[in-house]
């Protein structure tokens, strides 16, 4: 195994051995600012989702940068853990924890940071209260409701009130509100067989169809006596859509600081601020 080679930030490119992987801070910036912008205007605020970079130094420009809601999220237990030796205090796993050692995890985080985590089983509810009451701490809940994406979360609607009263009364963990993460609009296939992407107005109408699920089940949920503090939903691919539908509070996004090449196409307002720097050798 090759030991890697850091070069300090500044070095010309004609310098770094290859290959390298070349951040643009300029393009980062300016990708950053666009969604941030936004959202200091907005009623909702943005909650980076860092899985995507793993950097803690570029979700610190990112949080510098306002509009937020002073938090992080990711993906796993163990980015948890490293955001939060560098110095993150309100950690949301937008993801089910779900063995006993990870969940002991959390619970150590949890005695020094806001830590929430996202559920859709009543049994991981149960090991999650187990949890905290025997480390003497509080985990903030989010149900997570399936909104498209089939890969997580329960249905909307009386599933979704039954998981929240099931948290409620656990010790040790509290009801925080729901979360969600629709997918993109459908590609387009065109006759040639070709695919295209779907404009803006796709996008709004399926980032309204699969939400509304979502903000019924807040309405059933507290209409059964349970606030719902929080609402978290969305992503980059939607970003400023879901940010001014009345009901959500915050919007998870990720992709954009550095982007790629599929959300470069579907938010031209964003460019790739990654390359990777190759040598041809022969």
């Amino acid at each position: 195994m090759e030991r890697p080679i850091f070069q300090p930030v500044g070095t010309p490119v004609e310098e770094l051995d290859t290959p390298a992987l070349v951040l643009d801070l300029e393009v980062m910036e300016r990708n950053i600012e666009t969604v941030h912008s936004y959202f200091r205007q907005a009623d909702a605020k943005v909650r980076p989702h860092v899985a995507s970079h793993q950097c803690p130094r570029i979700a610190q420009r990112q949080l510098a940068a306002g509009g937020t809601v002073e938090g992080i999220g990711v993906a796993t237990a163990g980015e948890a853990e490293g955001f939060s030796n560098a110095g993150f205090t309100d950690i949301l796993v937008a993801n089910q924890i779900v063995t006993r050692p990870k969940i002991r995890r959390l619970c150590a985080l949890a005695a020094h940071s806001h830590v929430t985590v996202a559920v859709d089983n009543p049994r991981n509810v149960d090991d999650l209260s187990a949890e905290a009451v025997t480390a003497g701490v509080i985990l903030d809940v989010l149900v997570e409701v399936e909104a498209g994406s089939g890969r997580c979360g329960v249905p909307p609607g009386t599933a979704a009130l039954e998981l929240a009263r099931a948290v409620e009364r656990s010790p040790g963990i509290a009801f925080a509100g729901l979360m969600a993460i629709p997918p993109a609009a459908p590609l387009q296939r065109e006759e040639n067989g070709e695919t295209t992407l779907p404009d803006q107005a796709a996008l709004e109408s399926e980032t309204h169809r699969r939400l509304q699920p979502v903000l019924d089940t807040r309405e059933l949920i507290e209409s059964d006596g349970l606030p719902v503090r929080v609402v978290s939903v969305g992503g980059t691919h939607n970003y400023d859509i879901a940010g001014r539908i009345s009901g959500v509070t915050e919007v998870q996004a990720g992709s954009y600081p550095l982007m790629d090449f599929s959300y470069c196409r579907l938010r031209a307002e964003f460019n790739p601020a990654v390359k990777v720097l190759a040598q041809v050798i022969s």
